[in-house]
C-alpha cells in the first residue's frame, strides 16, 4: 500500500515534507527556458520544483532565515540545469546545494563532482531530496557536509561522482538549522583548477557544443571541464551554443536506421547496431505488442507486417545498470504510409520495469512521450503513421542516462 503524504510525516517526522505546488507542476521549466536534449529538460523541471518548493518551505518554517539567494544567480541556473544535477542556495551564511532524485529507494546520496570539485562551486552542506511527482510531494530526507562527502564518500569516476551510504547520511534535519545557527566550517580543502586561455576554452566549446542526447561533461578531462564552468561567461556560451545547434538539428542518415529496408524484410544493416527479432530477446513474443498491432490494421498486416524487431539497451540508475528492450513494430497501410508501434519492455529476468522510465518521440519540433509507472510490464508510445521521407528519433531516459535512437524511412520505400 502506497503512504499519502500526511502518512509519509507521521512515519518519518525528522524529515522536511513539502507538497509540490500546483503551479509548479503545471509551468514546466523546460516550457520557459529551453535546453539542448530532453535529458536535459527533463533535469531542469526536477530541480525547478525542488528549488522552487523548498524556498517555500524555508520561508514558511524558518523564522531565523533573513537572507536567501539563488547561486550563483537565478537567470545562471538553465546553464547549469543542461549539464548537472543539483542547485545551490546561500541563507545567511551558509551555503548548500540541493540534490533532487526521484529514486524511489533512498538507500544513499549521489553528488556530481562539481559540486565538490569546484572550488567556487564548493557549498557547506549537501541536501538529499526525494521528488514523487505523481504523488505530489517531495522530502528532504539528509543531508551531509562537503567534509565528509569528501573523506568517507565513495568516488566514481566512470560517472564522476561522489556517493554517500545513508549510515554516513544525517536524517534529522533539526540537526541541520543547529549547525547552520552554529556557523561551522565543514568544507575541506579541494585542488585549484588550471587556467585556461580564451583560445584554449573556444576550442573546447567548439568541441562540446555539438548536439548530444547527454551531458558533455565526461567528454573532457575533468579539470578542463571544471575549468570552463566555473567561468560564468565560457558556461553561458555552452548553454547557448548547445541549444541552439540542437534546434531541428538534422538527422544524419548513415546514423539513422533504414525503416525501409524494414519493409523489404532485410534486417542484414540495423544487425550490425545492435537490432534483432524479438524471439532473440523473448522466449514468446510479447502480447501486448502482437495485440496493439492486430487492433490496429488487421487485414494489412497479415499482407504487410515486418518481423517487430528489438534492441537491448542499458541503463544507469544509481549505481545499477538496468537492461530494456527497445521494440519497433510496423506495417505498411493501405495509403501507403508506414504504420509503426514503438514499446520498450524490462528484459528477461526482470518482470517489470523501473518506475519513472521515459520513452519519447521528437519528430521535428513535436514531442510525444510516455512514462511508466510501478509495476509497469511495458510502456508504448501512440501509434503513429508517417509518409515516406519521414525522419524521427526515439528517446529512453531513466535518472541521469538517456539512449536515443534515430530512425528514417526513405522517399522510394519500393526501390529502396
Amino acid at each position: 500500500m502506497k503512504l499519502n503524504l500526511q502518512d509519509l510525516k507521521a512515519v518519518y517526522p525528522d524529515q522536511i515534507w513539502q507538497e509540490l505546488s500546483v503551479k509548479d507542476l503545471k509551468h514546466r521549466e523546460s516550457t520557459i527556458n529551453k535546453y539542448s536534449n530532453q535529458f536535459a529538460e527533463s533535469n531542469a523541471d526536477l530541480n525547478r520544483l525542488c528549488l522552487n518548493n523548498f524556498i517555500t518551505w524555508v520561508k514558511k518554517n524558518l523564522e531565523t532565515v533573513n537572507f536567501l539567494k539563488v547561486l550563483p544567480t537565478e537567470t545562471d541556473l538553465s546553464s547549469i540545469w543542461d549539464v548537472v544535477n543539483g542547485c545551490a542556495i546561500a541563507f545567511n551564511n551558509t551555503k548548500i546545494v540541493l540534490i533532487p532524485d526521484e529514486a524511489l529507494d533512498t538507500e544513499g546520496m549521489t553528488v556530481p563532482q562539481e559540486w565538490v570539485d569546484i572550488p567556487n562551486w564548493v557549498v557547506d552542506y549537501y541536501l538529499a531530496v526525494q521528488l514523487d511527482v505523481d504523488a505530489g510531494w517531495m522530502s528532504v530526507w539528509g543531508y551531509t557536509s562537503h567534509r565528509n562527502l569528501k573523506e568517507k564518500g565513495s568516488y566514481d569516476s566512470s560517472d564522476r561522482t561522489y556517493s554517500l551510504e545513508r549510515d554516513y547520511i544525517i536524517t534529522d534535519l533539526d540537526m541541520l538549522w543547529l549547525v547552520i545557527e552554529m556557523g561551522l566550517d565543514e568544507k575541506t580543502t579541494v585542488n585549484p583548477l588550471p587556467s585556461l586561455t580564451q583560445n584554449t576554452a573556444e576550442l573546447l566549446l567548439e568541441k562540446l557544443c555539438q548536439p548530444s542526447p547527454y551531458s558533455p561533461r565526461l567528454d573532457l578531462a575533468f579539470e578542463q571541464w571544471a575549468a570552463l564552468l566555473a567561468n560564468d561567461n565560457w558556461r553561458r556560451q555552452l548553454y547557448l551554443r548547445r541549444k541552439e545547434k540542437t534546434v531541428n538539428a538534422p538527422i544524419t542518415p548513415k546514423a539513422a536506421v533504414n525503416l525501409g529496408l524494414w519493409l523489404k524484410h532485410n534486417f542484414v544493416e540495423s544487425a550490425q547496431s545492435g537490432w534483432q527479432a524479438i524471439k532473440t530477446f523473448f522466449d514468446l513474443e510479447p502480447t501486448q505488442l502482437a495485440f496493439a498491432l492486430r487492433s490496429r490494421s488487421t487485414s494489412q498486416l497479415e499482407k504487410e507486417n515486418v518481423p517487430p524487431q528489438g534492441k537491448l539497451i542499458n541503463l544507469r540508475m544509481q549505481r545499477q545498470e538496468i537492461a530494456v528492450v527497445l521494440l519497433v513494430a510496423m506495417t505498411k497501410e493501405a495509403d501507403d504510409r508506414i504504420g509503426v508501434l514503438i514499446q520498450v519492455h524490462p528484459a528477461q529476468g526482470n518482470r517489470h520495469l523501473p518506475a519513472n522510465l521515459k520513452l519519447a518521440l521528437l519528430f521535428d519540433s513535436t514531442v510525444v512521450d510516455g512514462m511508466s509507472r510501478e509495476q509497469d510490464v511495458y510502456v508504448e508510445l501512440p501509434y503513429f503513421k508517417c509518409e515516406p521521407g519521414t525522419q524521427f528519433r526515439v528517446e529512453v531516459t531513466l535518472a541521469d542516462t538517456s539512449f536515443v535512437e534515430e530512425f528514417c524511412i526513405p522517399l522510394d520505400t519500393n526501390n529502396e
